[in-house]
């Protein structure tokens, strides 16, 4: 295999020069597009998942620590349901059901088994209690969150973010958003 330099004239006078460490990872992004197209506009997503990805966990983790919890990856620790049923949990303000409580009030059962089929009833039950909230959630089902899917786990905090930390009354953020946004919410 022969190794060839990729030379990229630089305009004259628009900007100032780039340092060799922009260089290199721009020169790396190249490599990596070459002969590929499509490659450079999915390096740029890429980037965009992992800082929401980064981003979301950091607030997850302060809403959890109310509750003595704690998730180090975003995308595995909320497969099970049980930190996703004690963020709405913390949230909220609501107690959210475990499977003892159901002869004792009118709550769902929260299940403890590891197997497949817990973990998808316990993450049925948090977006069943979001939708009981009024909480649209679209095109996101149980096994999407339970599979670890990037895209809907982001989509499905980022919804939660909206309702909880956006649509509060007298909250800070509420009125940064215009007089349409709680259509949105």
């Amino acid at each position: 295999m022969s190794q060839h330099r990729l030379r990229v004239p630089e305009p004259e006078g628009l900007g100032p020069k780039r340092t060799s460490s922009e260089d290199n990872l721009y020169l790396a992004v190249l490599r990596a597009s070459e002969g590929k197209k499509g490659n450079l506009a999915l390096f740029l997503p890429d980037e965009r998942d992992r800082v929401q990805k980064k981003t979301f966990t950091k607030w997850v983790n302060k809403h959890l620590i109310k509750a003595q919890r704690h998730i180090s990856d975003l995308y595995e620790d909320l497969r099970d349901g049980h930190n996703l049923i004690s963020l709405l949990e913390v949230l909220s303000g609501d107690s959210l059901p475990r499977e003892r409580d159901v002869i004792r009030s009118s709550r769902l059962p929260r299940e403890k088994g590891r197997m497949r089929f817990h973990k998808l009833q316990n993450v049925q039950i948090a977006l069943d209690y979001l939708r009981h909230r009024q909480v649209k959630l679209v095109n996101i089902r149980n096994d999407d969150i339970a599979d670890g899917n990037p895209k809907l786990t982001l989509g499905l905090i980022w919804t939660i973010i909206l309702h909880f930390q956006v649509e509060w009354p007298g909250h800070p953020f509420r009125t940064l958003l215009p007089a349409s946004a709680p259509a949105l919410c």
